[in-house]
């Protein structure tokens, strides 16, 4: 049984380039089950597997200078346009596919050892790839 990852050596790829000062990342991947009812069903239904999605958030630290990152995904969802993305679980582990930038959240505060955080959250696009090399 293989060791539990800790985290430090996760990150969050965008295009080509890893995102600046992310912190954490989740994804939620679903499966929607479907009723299927027909005439003369008597008290069992059948269900089945209909479509998966998958979405999350990654957090980070606000870095304004992240132009390759930070701001790709900014004007990502500005633009209504997908990303490729990989989201590393260690250094050669990760979930890839293609993603929406659905919300950008940043978050600011005077209170005393704060920083500025932001949160990216996206929604998946086509295919969910797990690379386990």
């Amino acid at each position: 049984m293989a060791a539990p990852h800790c985290g430090v050596l996760g990150s969050f790829v965008a295009g080509t380039h890893t995102v600046a000062q992310v912190k954490d990342w989740n994804m939620d991947i679903t499966n929607e089950v479907i009723t299927v009812p027909k005439f003369g069903d008597t008290g069992l239904s059948k269900q089945v597997c209909g479509p998966y999605d998958w979405k999350g958030t990654a957090n980070a630290y606000w870095d304004m200078d992240d132009t390759l990152g930070q701001k790709v995904l900014h004007d990502a969802l500005i633009a209504g346009t997908t990303v490729s993305a990989k989201f590393y679980i260690n250094a050669t582990q990760y979930y890839s596919g293609t993603i929406y930038i659905t919300a950008a959240s940043p978050s600011v505060s005077a209170e005393p050892g704060n920083v500025g955080t932001i949160a990216f959250n996206y929604e998946g696009s086509g295919t969910l790839s797990m690379t386990l090399s």
